[in-house]
């Protein structure tokens, strides 16, 4: 409520909106009912997927970045009740937010009772990135099939799991990795020689990752890892770089909130990734690894922290890690206190075109 009291009281809108010429659908006449509702969302990534959505991958080479399942069904949706995109994507994430809390309870209940289930769902919903989930971006839907994914495999339901994973790989680029989470799951539950077909029937992930890509290449004229290299210079780093880079910046600029975050958060992963290793939670720690390796070494320019704390939102083991810590009531009021604060300045920040994440 804070972010959009801003929103309405500036007359100035961000540079961003204005400067991509695929974004003209956003609601700009402030008599639209629906102008302060989803315009101050309307941002960054979003305005990608609304191009991917009008014109799949043929008038922007860069768009391949991004994966097309999420624009497709906003888009579907947007024709259907001929409304604009960012109005769908409104609506559609606000019901898919929801749907990732449920799930995420569901996913902590299946390793804890309902008390630290409860507590996972409140802190993961208070983090300060987390109005990311209401942005017209893929990442709610991405959860939505990540978790349905891990909670049919925890049930032995390979099937499914395996299902939901392929709709996860047809949402993002980086979903593709949780094929190694799962197959330890799968380890876990069926021996490798009287279940042999399930084992192979986990290469259904990586293939429908490799039939986007084509589909991609089929329609434009480059591929995903060359927008992502050349056009926004994401490149590989080594473990130490991004860290001293983080550093220098946090000495350079130490009011530079969005990047202490970043900074925090791959601390805490770290110490998170140690104490669990201890434990033997094998496909949790082996989840975090996976995604966090991926976000942290394949980085801004190969050494700038670059959305971390919006990645982390897909740390579901570290939340329900969190909701599991018996600390006192004074750290619960600074840490909501703190999230409080950082959630309403980062959207505020990104609502005036700030790439807080």
């Amino acid at each position: 409520m804070v972010g959009y009291n801003f929103a309405i009281r500036f007359n100035r809108l961000p540079l961003t909106t204005r400067e991509m010429d695929f974004s003209e659908d956003i609601p700009m006449d402030k008599k639209d009912p629906w102008y302060f509702i989803v315009s101050p969302l309307h941002r960054f990534d979003a305005l990608w997927y609304e191009e991917i959505a009008k014109n799949n991958y043929k008038n922007q080479p860069l768009t391949t970045a991004f994966f097309p399942l999420f624009p497709w069904i906003v888009g579907s949706m947007a024709k259907l009740f001929h409304t604009t995109f960012a109005v769908s994507a409104f609506f559609i994430n606000t019901f898919l937010t929801s749907i990732v809390f449920y799930l995420l309870y569901h996913l902590a209940r299946m390793d804890f009772d309902e008390n630290v289930a409860f507590r996972t769902v409140i802190i993961y919903a208070f983090f300060p990135a987390s109005f990311f989930l209401l942005a017209p971006y893929a990442e709610p839907l991405l959860f939505v099939f990540i978790l349905l994914s891990l909670i049919f495999a925890k049930r032995a339901n390979f099937l499914l799991s395996v299902v939901f994973a392929s709709l996860g790989a047809m949402t993002k680029p980086y979903a593709v990795a949780i094929v190694l989470p799962l197959f330890v799951i799968l380890h876990q539950n069926f021996p490798l020689k009287k279940n042999i077909f399930k084992y192979f029937f986990l290469s259904l992930i990586p293939l429908i990752f490799l039939l986007v890509l084509g589909y991609q290449n089929f329609q434009s004229t480059k591929s995903v890892f060359f927008a992502l290299g050349k056009g926004w210079s994401m490149q590989p780093a080594w473990p130490h770089e991004p860290l001293l880079a983080q550093i220098k910046m946090a000495i350079k600029s130490p009011y530079d909130l969005p990047n202490d975050v970043n900074f925090i958060i791959v601390l805490f992963t770290v110490y998170y990734l140690i104490r669990s290793y201890k434990k033997r939670q094998w496909e949790n720690w082996l989840f975090v690894l996976v995604f966090f390796g991926i976000f942290y070494l394949y980085q801004f320019k190969g050494d700038q922290l670059f959305s971390v704390s919006r990645h982390a939102l897909i740390f579901f083991p570290i939340f329900m890690f969190l909701g599991n810590l018996k600390v006192s009531k004074i750290i619960e009021v600074i840490y909501f206190s703190s999230s409080i604060l950082l959630s309403n300045m980062f959207f505020i920040y990104y609502t005036f075109g700030f790439f807080v994440a």
